[in-house]
């Protein structure tokens, strides 16, 4: 992800120290700041969980910047047949 957002020449980092933990990804566009929590084979509600439960958004609310989340899930099947799939979900926290 990080390669990805170095590409598209934004400013971003990668386990982010906030309060509470680290972030799996911060990124910085312009006038927003998206905060992203990735799980494997769990669940986006685990990953929403996650980031509220350690403010992991908390540095970025006081700011004059939108704050998303985001909330990945990679999910593998049992069977190396099956293709693996993304669940995404995302909400603004700020303003």
């Amino acid at each position: 992800m990080h390669v990805l957002c170095q590409l598209m020449a934004s400013f971003s980092l990668s386990e982010s120290h906030s309060w509470g933990g680290r972030a799996d990804h911060v990124v910085f566009i312009a006038d927003q700041v998206f905060v992203i929590e990735v799980k494997l084979n769990a669940s986006v509600e685990a990953a929403r969980d996650q980031l509220h439960a350690q403010g992991y958004a908390r540095p970025y609310m006081e700011e004059d910047r939108e704050v998303t989340a985001i909330y990945l899930n990679f999910k593998r099947g049992r069977n190396s047949e099956d293709p693996p799939h993304i669940e995404c979900k995302f909400e603004r926290l700020h303003p």
